[in-house]
């Protein structure tokens, strides 16, 4: 072994005297047994330089990796949280209509919601003297009537044609009247009868008193006559100057003189509400008088009056019987106009005027009440149009 080293000695020192500076002469590695840790580098020439020992790749440690300095990262700074919208506001509710208070039934009047069963005005009669021929065609040709003092006058205003009825001073009961029946082709068991009406300045006092026209059926009992139940009735008005009221007959009219049946011999006067409207009418004006009549299912005392001024409900009279038989219906007019039965004669001569008349039942599409049903207080109907 000693002579191997003293060999490549020599040949380092030979080397190096001929070869590179930067060159290095490199002991080959030893047998396990006798290897060198490193490889030794020989003593270098004058002007050669040593190289650093080379390391085997393989035996290289590599540098320490410098130990990551943790960087802290910089926190994302959070959203700054969007603001929760501001609430819209709810719209404030529109409060609901309060409810209208039931009120009066109010339709425009046109024709076409009545069924006409009788008409009459003037305006192709001749003024003047209301002529025979004319009034037996005006009101169907009535088979009875008191016509002492003819049949009034065909009167001009402006120019709308009326009926005017002069009553004489002095006069007094059916003797200085106007009395007709106009009847229909057939009966009914409710009826509406309308007509317009004037009272002269004398009608402002109350003393002035007589009777005005109405619906009837059968007899038309009237004079103190009771009614049976089987032979008539009637329902005509009274005026008690402007003031205006039901003047009816029916069977049971005698309850209204305190009786609890009919007295043999005594004599029972018709009687009624009194219309009101809540005010006076006025003599030298013109209103609108109805009435409504609905005949009692008999056996029963369901029947009724109503009347009306201007429309407007003003009197009302239940639970009344007409009749004890369904044959017993509203089958005319009774026309009656006189001073009597109560108050005074006029001191001069008086006149009430009457113009439109019209007998009718309302259309279907009309609400009014039906049958034996009372209108409701406040009502106002529709009247015909002429």
């Amino acid at each position: 072994m000693h002579k191997l080293l003293i060999l490549y000695t020599v040949i380092a020192l030979f080397l190096g005297s001929c070869g590179s500076k930067d060159e290095v002469l490199l002991l080959p590695e030893q047998k396990a047994n006798d290897s060198i840790s490193n490889p030794v580098s020989l003593p270098q020439g004058k002007d050669t330089v040593a190289a650093k020992p080379t390391v085997p790749a393989d035996t290289v440690k590599p540098a320490p990796v410098p130990a990551p300095v943790p960087t802290t990262p910089t926190p994302t700074p959070a959203p700054a949280p969007t603001p929760a919208p501001t609430p819209t506001p709810a719209p404030t509710p529109t409060p609901a209509p309060a409810p209208v208070p039931s009120s009066p039934v109010i339709v425009t009047p046109t024709n076409d919601n009545f069924n006409f069963i009788f008409r009459l005005s003037f305006p192709g009669n001749t003024v003047g003297s209301y002529k025979e021929s004319e009034w037996d065609a005006d009101w169907n040709n009535p088979a009875w009537a008191n016509h002492s003092n003819g049949y009034g006058k065909i009167a001009l205003e402006n120019t709308n044609k009326y009926l005017a009825l002069n009553f004489a001073a002095g006069s007094f009961e059916v003797a200085g009247g106007y009395q007709w029946q106009g009847k229909f082709s057939q009966g009914y068991d409710e009826l509406y009868f309308s007509y317009r009406i004037k009272f002269s300045s004398g009608f402002s006092s109350t003393s002035l008193q007589g009777k005005l026209p109405g619906l009837s059926g059968g007899a038309s009992n009237s004079g103190g006559y009771l009614p049976t139940g089987s032979d008539g009735w009637s329902a005509r008005f009274m005026f008690h100057g402007t003031e205006i009221k039901f003047y009816s007959y029916y069977p049971d009219l005698f309850k209204v003189y305190g009786d609890l049946k009919p007295v043999s011999g005594k004599t029972y006067y018709g009687y009624g509400p009194v219309l009101q409207p809540g005010f006076t009418l006025k003599t030298d004006t013109w209103y609108t008088v109805t009435q409504r009549i609905v005949m009692n299912t008999p056996g029963k005392a369901n029947g009724l009056v109503e009347g009306f001024i201007d429309g407007k409900l003003c009197a009302v009279q239940t639970g009344m019987r007409f009749r004890d038989v369904s044959s017993l219906q509203i089958d005319r007019i009774f026309f009656s106009t006189f001073f009597g039965g109560s108050g005074q004669p006029p001191v001069k001569t008086e006149t009430i005027s009457f113009d439109n008349f019209a007998v009718y039942t309302y259309k279907s599409a009309v609400s009014v009440a039906r049958g034996n049903t009372a209108n409701p207080k406040g009502t106002v109907i529709p009247l015909p149009s002429f």
